[in-house]
């Protein structure tokens, strides 16, 4: 059995229609805004309390370049608005998450 995978990104998720049963996964870090528009809110569907990981943004976006600590701030809103920065550099999302299938032949 060959196993297959493609990486996508969270907001990937939410925008296309075919990934659609991924939105109700657990491991989850984000959703659309209630309150901005095109903008996304940090929303982990099964965590609560002092396991809600504090560093959502970290830990799905592109970091080259950046550190850590950088992201707290935003991190700490829980909201990830359109153009967000830090330091004057874009926020981009990675595709960093991963959908495995397996390929029987």
């Amino acid at each position: 059995m060959e196993r297959l995978f493609e990486c996508v990104s969270q907001t990937d998720l939410w925008r296309e229609s075919s990934l659609r049963v991924y939105r109700k996964y657990f491991n989850l870090l984000i959703r659309p805004s209630k309150s901005v528009t095109d903008g996304w809110e940090h929303f982990e569907p099964t965590l609560t309390g002092s396991r809600v990981r504090h560093d959502w943004l970290w830990r799905m976006a592109e970091h080259q370049g950046f550190q850590k600590k950088g992201f707290k701030e935003l991190e700490e809103t829980d909201l990830l608005e359109p153009g967000a920065t830090i330091r004057g550099r874009a926020v981009v999302i990675s595709k960093n998450y991963v959908l495995f299938s397996d390929l029987r032949i």
